[in-house]
């Protein structure tokens, strides 16, 4: 039979052995810690700061103005007139997404479900939705100002050209014509790349609870470049 020392000794080597696990694990732990530490503060701090940067980023697209087309004495025939983009954050808009959409398609004339959609967004996590092109200024801000005094956050305005005809139908069948998001016929068409420009973009964060755009620190705007002008020979 085993002796009582040693069936004491062996007692009391179990616990210290648990101990001795224990402490090999929270040194691992802690260690598996401090190294991600040196690397978030010193290995590589700009790319992780860029990545907290980009979470929640709205990116922004900035519309190009079209060229005018213009006769022989350089009067316009079609140019671009003062509009706005009516847009939504659904982060700030679902939940009372039934009565803003109610207002907007009342006042702007469009359609109420789809306008419904946007507000709560088309895509889970999105911040920029498009609920209106091309609108009037006035209208476009008279509503907002509406939306506002209301209590309603997350409708907002960027700059959106329209395309308007001055002389009405004088030259139509040349000049062309546009539709929501392209040329459709004339030199509208034949001579759009000249005409279109090049859209820009921006990246904001956005202040989910007020709806202020904070431009980021490093490359937060592309700027857009407008269309050149068609000087035609119609008189």
């Amino acid at each position: 039979m085993p002796s009582t020392r040693t069936r004491r000794g062996a007692s009391r080597g179990a616990p210290m052995l648990r101990l001795r696990i224990g402490f090999v694990l929270i040194a691992m732990v802690l260690s598996f810690f401090g190294a991600r530490l040196v690397q978030l503060q010193g290995v590589d701090p700009g790319s992780y700061a860029a990545m907290a940067a980009a979470e929640g980023a709205v990116r922004v697209p900035l519309v190009a103005e079209r060229g005018d087309i213009l006769d022989r004495n350089g009067i316009p025939l079609a140019d671009s007139i003062k509009g706005k983009v009516v847009f939504a954050d659904p982060s700030l808009t679902a939940e009372h997404a039934p009565e803003i959409a109610r207002i907007l398609s009342d006042r702007l004339s469009i359609d109420y479900f789809k306008t419904l959609t946007a507000l709560r967004g088309r895509k889970e996590g999105s911040r920029y939705e498009y609920v209106a092109r091309r609108v009037p200024s006035t209208l476009a801000t008279d509503t907002v100002d509406e939306l506002e005094e209301d209590g309603y956050r997350g409708i907002g305005l960027d700059d959106d050209p329209i395309r308007d005809y001055p002389a009405g139908d004088v030259a139509a069948n040349l000049i062309g014509y546009m539709g929501t998001d392209e040329p459709l016929g004339g030199f509208e068409r034949t001579f759009d790349k000249q005409l279109a420009g090049t859209d820009g973009e921006a990246t904001w964060q956005s202040n989910s609870r007020r709806s202020i755009r904070i431009p980021l620190r490093d490359s937060t705007i592309t700027e857009p470049h407008d269309g050149a002008p068609l000087r035609t020979t119609i008189d």
